[in-house]
C-alpha cells in the first residue's frame, strides 16, 4: 500500500509539472535544453536508449500501481532483492526525491524562465540551489534509485545506470553553457556549491 501511495504521489507531481509546462507553452526552452552544442556522436545511442528507458519506467511504475506481482515478474525479476525492507527504503527514496524535484522545479521557476527570456539572465543560487547546483537532477537520481529498490529487475537496474550516466553528462554540458552565459558569477557559485549536494567550507 505504501509503495502504491509513493508511486501515485510521484505521478501526481509529474502530471502537475507537465500541465504547468503545457500551460506556459515552453516548448522553445525544452528544445533548447535538449539540443546542446558539441555533443559527441557516441552519446546519440545512449539518448535513444534513455528514451526507451523512460517509456519502460513509466509503463512499469504505472503497472505496479494496479498489479505489483505482474509488474515485478514482467522483465527479468531479481527475486533475492524482492523483500519488504528494500521496498520501504525505495518508497522513502521516491517520496524524498519527488519532493526535492518539486521544490527545485518551482524554486527555479523553470517555466517562467522559458516564457520570459529576460529571466534567463538571472542565476538561481538561493533556496535549495544554495546547497545543490543541480537539485532537479539530484531528485531524479534519488527517484530512480527508489524505483530500482521497489521493482528490482535487471532491466530496471540497467535503465537506472544509463539514466545516471546520461544525467551526469547532461549536467556537465549545462555547466559549460551556464559558464558561458553567466561568466564569473557562475564560476564563483560553482566554487561554493557542490554539483549534487553540499557547500564547500572554503571556496
Amino acid at each position: 500500500m505504501i509503495t502504491k501511495i509513493s508511486l501515485i504521489f510521484f505521478w501526481m507531481v509529474m502530471i502537475i509539472v507537465l500541465i504547468h509546462i503545457f500551460y506556459r507553452k515552453l516548448s522553445y526552452k525544452i528544445e533548447r535544453a535538449v539540443n546542446f552544442p558539441e555533443i559527441p556522436h557516441w552519446i546519440y545511442p545512449l539518448i535513444i536508449i534513455c528514451i526507451f528507458g523512460y517509456i519502460y519506467i513509466c509503463f512499469l511504475t504505472i503497472t505496479y500501481i494496479f498489479n505489483p506481482i505482474f509488474a515485478f515478474n514482467l522483465f527479468l525479476p531479481i527475486t533475492m532483492l524482492n523483500i519488504d525492507l528494500l521496498k520501504v527504503i525505495g518508497d522513502i527514496f521516491v517520496i524524498i526525491g519527488t519532493i526535492i524535484f518539486l521544490i527545485a522545479y518551482f524554486n527555479l521557476n523553470l517555466l517562467a524562465d522559458l516564457a520570459d527570456k529576460s529571466n534567463l539572465s538571472k542565476l538561481k543560487s538561493t533556496g535549495i540551489y544554495a546547497i545543490s547546483r543541480n537539485p532537479i537532477y539530484l531528485g531524479l537520481h534519488i527517484i530512480t534509485i527508489g524505483f530500482s529498490l521497489i521493482i528490482p529487475t535487471w532491466i530496471t537496474f540497467i535503465c537506472i545506470i544509463i539514466f545516471i550516466i546520461n544525467f551526469h553528462y547532461r549536467i556537465k554540458l549545462e555547466e559549460k553553457e551556464l559558464e558561458e552565459i553567466f561568466g564569473k558569477a557562475y564560476i564563483d557559485y560553482r566554487r561554493k556549491v557542490l554539483r549534487y549536494i553540499g557547500r564547500r567550507i572554503r571556496s
